[in-house]
């Protein structure tokens, strides 16, 4: 399984459709991520797309084989806590 933090839920998309990954969606904004889930539905793929902060992933440790940010490591206050808790994850 993966997670992705995404704009908009492109690369989402683009991890399910095309490589036919289990996909979990991550961002903090909530616009973001009803963009994420109309550009989903639009490609007919399931994903399951999540409000939440890079900084504190809402998930337990050693959820997902994968884990991408596509950007966001430099917007939070702390990007050193983004990418631990991208390797927690």
């Amino acid at each position: 399984m993966l997670v992705t933090c995404s704009h908009r839920g492109y690369q989402s998309v683009i991890y399910a459709k095309e490589c036919g990954a289990e996909v979990c969606g991550l961002d903090i904004d909530e616009r973001m991520i009803e963009f994420a889930r109309e550009n989903s539905e639009k490609e007919k793929i399931s994903i399951d797309f999540v409000i939440g902060d890079a900084q504190e992933i809402p998930f337990g440790s050693e959820q997902f084989d994968i884990v991408t940010n596509e950007g966001a490591v430099g917007i939070p206050e702390n990007p050193q806590k983004v990418l631990s808790e991208m390797v927690r994850v």
